[in-house]
């Protein structure tokens, strides 16, 4: 969040504030704080998923309205806001999380391009005569993915997989932390600059239910699918939702889900279920390996990997 959205909402009238996210964000807990913090305040507005992020605008008392900025910049992703810009009130007095929408204006429609791999980065990470075979920080000069210019050496990376304390677990990272996941219904962690990620088995209700115990009640579980195919086995997808879920965009949406099946595990309590395809290099590994889905937990970087018996990184090979 800027200074100049904060200072430039007058406490002394109504006022509608728009704003956006200016780079990938976990949708799901920033729909949480934002219509946490609107409700609290008794602020109008709304927040909508689509292909590119997350729009909210939001409307109430000045006053109010900049303590709603103050909140929202205050925490760990105040610095992704970005300010689209003072409206003209409307009347809004409540909040809502509206459906995806596929659309979004010509200025922001290519804004945050290389969040998800390009098809070529795909390519290469699953080409065993690609030297970036399984490297999980795959970049091109395509997409420009990592910063990799045209006729550039690309550095290449390696997962390793070790237990809690640091200690090397045997065989190959990636088939025994499917081993974990899948044949033990063990939680995994995997740890990169930016957050901690807890996944389990989203097909296994015990491994679920462990993963929602450790987001407690304010936190949520992410669906992370395979492919198109298996999100529609979990929620109702339109065709401008899957449109949004396929983007290089590669958002977080709130689905509805089905009533039976494993989203009823995911989310026990009701209400939508938050859904996404692979993104990066990890999350397609992941995802392929798997050929199902996974249910993960975001925490901060260097958070405490709590149940995880596994941990899963990246390593840069010399």
């Amino acid at each position: 969040m800027t200074a100049g959205v904060q200072t430039a909402v007058s406490t002394a009238r109504r006022t509608r504030v728009h704003l956006d996210d200016a780079g990938p964000l976990p949708m799901r807990g920033v729909l949480a704080a934002v219509a946490d913090s609107a409700a609290a305040l008794g602020l109008g507005g709304f927040a909508r998923t689509d292909a590119y992020g997350l729009t909210v605008e939001i409307e109430g008392p000045a006053e109010q309205v900049a303590h709603f900025l103050a909140r929202i910049a205050g925490g760990p992703l105040g610095a992704c806001w970005s300010p689209g810009g003072e409206l003209a009130p409307l009347g809004a007095t409540e909040f809502a999380v509206l459906a995806v929408s596929a659309q979004r204006t010509a200025a922001t429609a290519h804004r945050g391009s290389d969040v998800a791999l390009c098809p070529t980065c795909v390519d290469a990470l699953f080409d065993k005569t690609s030297p970036h075979f399984l490297d999980p920080t795959v970049g091109c000069s395509v997409c420009r993915r990592g910063d990799v210019g045209a006729g550039a050496a690309a550095p290449r990376s390696e997962l390793r997989l070790t237990d809690p304390a640091g200690r090397p677990i045997e065989g190959v990272p990636l088939r025994s932390a499917m081993a974990l996941l899948l044949v033990g219904g063990r939680i995994v962690a995997t740890l990169d600059a930016d957050r901690t990620r807890l996944y389990a088995d989203a097909t296994r209700p015990a491994a679920v239910a462990a993963l929602t115990a450790a987001a407690g009640p304010a936190g949520s579980v992410v669906a992370l699918c395979p492919d198109l195919e298996w999100a529609r086995r979990l929620a109702v997808v339109d065709d401008d939702e899957a449109a949004a879920l396929a983007s290089r965009r590669s958002p977080v949406l709130l689905l509805e889900p089905h009533l039976v099946g494993p989203a009823r595990d995911l989310v026990p309590t009701g209400g939508p279920l938050p859904v996404t395809l692979p993104g990066c290099g990890l999350t397609h590994l992941l995802a392929r390996a798997a050929a199902r889905p996974l249910a993960y937990l975001d925490r901060p970087a260097g958070a405490d990997p709590g149940p995880a018996v596994g941990i899963l990184f990246a390593e840069p090979v010399i």
